[in-house]
């Protein structure tokens, strides 16, 4: 599938750039070359005026552009794309190809530029590669350059464009017998159904393309489907999480993929705080970011920093959370992921509630709510408005609190999202409360708490301490009261 090095344009002279000639796949060659001799009866031809001219300034970016010393990793590798996209206009594909696959050299470790730019968060220039190749090569090609594509359009948060990406790969795929692009597309469009809450629709996915990775003996994708489907348990069965984290965790470790062990490593710290055990996740995610930092890779750290800031939430670490969770902000805003920064905004949001902040977390809660309706993301608005439901509640504001509880609601039933619909239950049972309707109040957040299981999961065991806080501090309330009559009739 990859193409190896025939002609290396950087170790041409100017003169050997003239003469050179091209067949019909757009490699290049020297008419006297071991190349041309090895091919003959391909027909070659003369390059075009263009053709010549697109590849002199190929030439050009690749032997005389240099970057200034403090350039951003973007400028650093300039003269590769600017390369690549001269090729590209000549039609020379095969060697535009080969620029994909030029060594970066990050620390110690070597990565593909195609990679590289993805680790530095430059989704659209990986897009602009794939997208260019798409089509010009054979079938085992395009499954690479789809999943490429497929993995882009995930990282900048638009599941649509990379659905149709990984589906295209699967169909393929299949119709090449191609199983290692098979078990990759099933893990893509795993991700997506996560991405949009569809979590039994995920869990179906990665557990195809864990029995085929387990039938091809392909012990990276098994390590993959095992750590994606531990954060699909994450929530709802955090124990399963650490069983299956700790399995792929192995086989990370085992194979010496470094991304993979700091992926599954977040997957295990965000296990480990939803049990309540936060200082074990405060401690893996300190090897988890000491791998991101070696890997200079952007979605590591934002994986770390969110990971963190819920432990931080979780411990009632306030102010360290809110640390982590503005970098996530910020650092998912100049990657341009929209869910991302939806996340950070009602997450950070959330933790301002937590400080009992409620103006504070409402300013990030509307941006939030706002932003996910214009990219038409209904799950994390439902639980957006959820959580302004609850800061409407504690300033007194019922109109709006029962209003953003009813909007949620609705887009739990159309969903069929069983968890949205009971944190909106308990924002409702909130308001009855506030309003005096408190025995109606206390029997519904019993209820949807019990349907909840809190005993199980950090969440959970937050919103019974506020429900038996809020019980207690009626009860003495109603206790003082009592006293005085008592003591009004002496």
């Amino acid at each position: 599938m990859i193409v190896n090095t025939t002609l290396e344009l950087q170790q041409l002279t100017r003169q050997e750039m003239l003469n050179l000639c091209c067949d019909a796949a757009g490699q290049i060659m020297l008419p006297q070359s071991k190349v041309a001799t090895q091919t003959q009866g391909i027909p070659t031809r003369k390059l075009k005026t263009k053709e010549r001219a697109k590849l002199l300034a190929a030439f050009y970016w690749l032997n005389e552009y240099q970057p200034d010393r403090d350039a951003s990793n973007l400028e650093q590798v300039k003269g590769y794309l600017e390369a690549f996209h001269h090729l590209c206009h000549a039609s020379i594909f095969v060697e535009a190809q080969k620029i994909l696959f030029i060594p970066i050299q990050i620390a110690q470790i070597e990565q593909a530029l195609h990679k590289q730019l993805g680790n530095w968060g430059y989704y659209r220039e990986q897009i602009e590669l794939y997208s260019r190749l798409k089509g010009k090569q054979d079938a085992a090609f395009d499954c690479f350059l789809l999943n490429g594509l497929g993995e882009a359009y995930y990282s900048l948060g638009q599941p649509q464009p990379a659905l149709l990406a990984y589906e295209e790969q699967l169909a393929i795929a299949r119709t090449t017998i191609n199983r290692n692009s098979e078990v990759e597309a099933l893990g893509g469009l795993g991700r997506v159904a996560f991405l949009q809450c569809q979590d039994r629709k995920a869990i179906a996915y990665y557990q195809q393309q864990w029995e085929i990775a387990l039938e091809t003996q392909n012990l990276q994708q098994q390590a993959i489907a095992l750590s994606e489907l531990a954060r699909s348990y994450c929530i709802n069965k955090p124990v399963q999480t650490v069983r299956v984290s700790k399995k792929a965790l192995a086989i990370s470790r085992e194979i010496g993929d470094l991304k993979l062990t700091a992926t599954t490593l977040s997957r295990l710290a965000a296990a480990y705080s939803f049990l309540g055990k936060s200082r074990q996740a405060i401690l893996i995610m300190e090897k988890q970011l000491e791998i991101s930092r070696e890997l200079d890779d952007l979605e590591l750290k934002k994986e770390g920093l969110r990971v963190l800031g819920h432990i931080s939430t979780s411990s009632g670490k306030y102010e360290a959370a809110l640390h982590y969770l503005l970098e996530y902000l910020q650092i998912s805003r100049e990657a341009g992921n929209r869910f991302d920064e939806v996340d950070a905004l009602n997450s950070t949001g959330a933790t301002y509630a937590r400080q009992g902040k409620y103006e504070e977390a409402l300013r990030y809660l509307r941006e939030g709510t706002e932003i996910s309706a214009q990219i038409g993301d209904d799950v994390f608005r439902g639980f957006t408005l959820s959580n302004a439901s609850h800061c409407y509640n504690c300033l007194s504001e019922f109109a709006k609190a029962e209003e953003s509880y009813k909007e949620a609601m609705h887009i739990a039933c159309q969903l069929k999202n069983r968890r949205m619909r009971i944190t909106a239950e308990i924002a409702r049972a909130h308001t009855l409360w506030l309003q005096g309707k408190r025995l109606r109040g206390l029997l519904l957040a019993i209820k949807e708490m019990f349907m909840l299981r809190p005993w199980q999961t950090e969440e959970g065991r937050f919103m019974l301490r506020k429900t038996i806080e809020l019980v207690r501090e009626f009860l003495m309330k109603l206790l003082k009261q009592l006293r005085r009559v008592d003591l009004s009739d002496y």
